[in-house]
């Protein structure tokens, strides 16, 4: 009797180690996939265009696009619009904002080289 009761108290310690190990593995993952990452890219627009974009989790969350160096009124103009599109699309395939397609050409480039750069984090 003793011997069986021994086999399942042994039995059941191998369970609850083996649950805790995955337990354990499933929130290194949840955190793994939760963390922010952040990567930055330059392109030639009028001037430099900078980008900063933010992913989470393989998610584009958050763009920073720098156009000081482009026109005001044109590139500075669509920067918004521009920054959008890519935030919906989850790519550079856009269509970009008229009258400032050297600007929306730009920013593609920085978002497909930030892509590159997450992908190459994975």
């Amino acid at each position: 009797m003793n011997e069986v009761r021994g086999f399942l108290v042994k039995g059941i310690c191998a369970c609850a180690v083996s649950a805790a190990i995955v337990a354990g593995l499933a929130g290194i993952e949840n955190a793994m996939t939760g963390n922010e990452r952040v990567y930055t890219a330059s392109a030639a627009g009028i001037g430099e265009v900078t980008m900063t974009a933010t992913f989470n989790g393989g998610e584009l969350t958050d763009i920073s696009l720098d156009v000081s160096n482009e026109t005001p009124e044109i590139g500075g103009a669509a920067a918004e619009q521009i920054v959008e599109q890519l935030i919906a699309a989850q790519s550079s395939d856009i269509d970009g904002v008229a009258g400032a397609t050297v600007t929306t050409d730009a920013a593609r480039a920085c978002l497909d080289a930030c892509i590159a750069q997450a992908e190459a984090d994975q």
